[in-house]
Order: structure tokens, then C-alpha cells, then sequence
């Protein structure tokens, strides 16, 4: 009599794998992270489009800083999250930056619709096209020069200046979200108001245009001389210790 094949059980580690496309199923919880960011700046985008200063759908306004809140907490979320696991991907290190750019850029966008004006054209918002120009002029340089990098093998990761940049917009596009849902156009103190509004927005665009700098220098020291190394240094620079340890673990690992 042939004899029975041995029962043989699965193993369900092996399995998982298989069934994720060769990685342990929580590898995949960063990117879901970021693509759910995608998802709620959709829905955030869908509030403002609803709205219209000053007494069209108000109430919109609270439920979008609140959709834009969470979006924020995913971006925070998602980074760590890969790094305590090291599942850190090619994948995720473009996606993460598009996320976070669709739903800055879309919401100054929005700011500086005439959607946030009132009959006279006044923009209660404050942000002007040209602020949304600059911006969006700094995003796609870096944005291309990740891409190429990242084709010759170089890791272009953020650094501490655009993970402050990202963190800086989203707090004043909420910020400005607030101030708009208390109307400043008609408060008694817009004279105090105004001038801080501005203040802050032109903050915002002075920090986000100055924090493309050390991407630029360090794009171009690591096409020109050392590659990944150069760009290793970098971080060194910008990260400390702790980034370089963290990088020299994954590598003997």
C-alpha cells in the first residue's frame, strides 16, 4: 500500500504573507493610514465646497476642521508607526508626502476661493492666490526632486524641516478655518483681528519656502558626490544620532 503523504500543517505566518503580497499584514497599515488621509480630504474638500461665507452652511466649517484634525492625526500616526515596526517602503515614502500635499494644497485653495469673500470681494479667509502660487511652487520642486532621487536608489525621506513645514500648514489652515466660523469681517475687533490673521499666513508662507532649502542643497550634494551616503549624512545633520543609529539597525538586520 502507498503510504500517506504526511500531514503537513500550514503555517498561518506563511500564509499571511502569501496572502499580502509577500509581507506580514500589519506592513500594510501605514500605507492604509495614508491612503485613508486621501480618502478625508475628499470629504473635507466636499465641506468646503458646500459652504459659502458668510451664512451659507456654516455649520460645515466645525465639521471640516474636525475631518482635517483626524487627516492630521493619520499623517502622525502612519510615520510612526512604520518606523516602530520597520515596514518603511518605497511606497509609502512618495504616497505620505502626496497625501499631505492634496490636503494642504486643496484646502488653500479652497481659502482663497471666492467662496470665502464676502459681496464686496473682501476675502475673510485672507489667503490671496499668490500665497496658494508659492506654495504650491515649492511642493512640486521638492515633490520632483524626490522622484528623481528616489529613481537612482536614493532614499529622499522628510526631514525635521518639512515634517515642521507640514505641521505648520495644517495648524494654520485649521487656524484659519476658526477664525473664519467666527466671522471676522463683522467683529468689533477686526481691526486687532486682520493684521494677525495675515501675520500668520504670512508666516506660514515664509517658513514653508525657507524649509526647501536643505531638500534642494542636499538633493544636489547627493546627486553630485555621494548618493545615498550624502544623503545619510544629511540626516545625520538634521536628525541627530538617533536617525543614523536607527538606519545603521535596519541595515544589519
Amino acid at each position: 500500500c502507498p503510504s500517506k503523504a504526511p500531514n503537513k500543517r500550514a503555517n498561518p505566518r506563511a500564509l499571511m504573507r502569501r496572502r499580502y503580497g509577500g509581507k506580514p499584514c500589519y506592513a500594510h497599515v501605514p500605507n492604509a493610514l495614508t491612503v485613508s488621509r486621501i480618502v478625508l480630504a475628499f470629504f473635507f474638500f466636499w465641506c468646503l465646497t458646500l459652504y459659502h461665507y458668510p451664512a451659507t452652511n456654516t455649520w460645515l466649517l466645525p465639521v471640516a476642521f474636525v475631518i482635517g484634525t483626524v487627516a492630521c492625526i493619520t499623517d502622525v500616526v502612519d510615520g510612526r508607526i512604520a518606523r516602530a515596526w520597520g515596514c518603511e517602503s518605497k511606497v509609502g515614502r512618495v504616497l505620505d508626502p502626496v497625501a499631505d500635499k492634496v490636503l494642504v494644497l486643496g484646502a488653500f485653495i479652497f481659502l482663497a476661493s471666492e467662496k470665502f469673500t464676502n459681496a464686496s470681494g473682501e476675502s475673510a479667509s485672507g489667503v490671496s492666490p499668490f500665497m496658494v502660487v508659492l506654495v504650491l511652487l515649492r511642493e512640486l520642486l521638492i515633490t520632483t526632486l524626490r522622484s528623481e532621487l528616489e529613481k537612482t536608489g536614493v532614499k529622499f525621506g522628510a526631514t525635521v524641516w518639512g515634517k515642521a513645514k507640514t505641521a505648520l500648514q495644517n495648524t494654520v489652515a485649521g487656524v484659519v478655518l476658526l477664525f473664519v466660523w467666527c466671522d471676522p469681517l463683522t467683529a468689533t475687533n477686526r481691526v486687532l483681528l486682520l493684521p494677525m490673521r495675515d501675520i500668520l499666513l504670512w508666516a506660514m508662507v515664509s517658513f514653508t519656502l525657507v524649509s526647501g532649502v536643505p531638500y534642494i542643497y542636499a538633493a544636489i550634494a547627493s546627486s553630485a558626490h555621494g548618493g545615498q551616503e550624502n544623503w545619510d549624512d544629511h540626516l545625520k545633520q538634521t536628525h541627530g544620532r538617533e536617525a543614523c543609529t536607527t538606519k545603521q539597525n535596519k541595515s544589519q538586520q
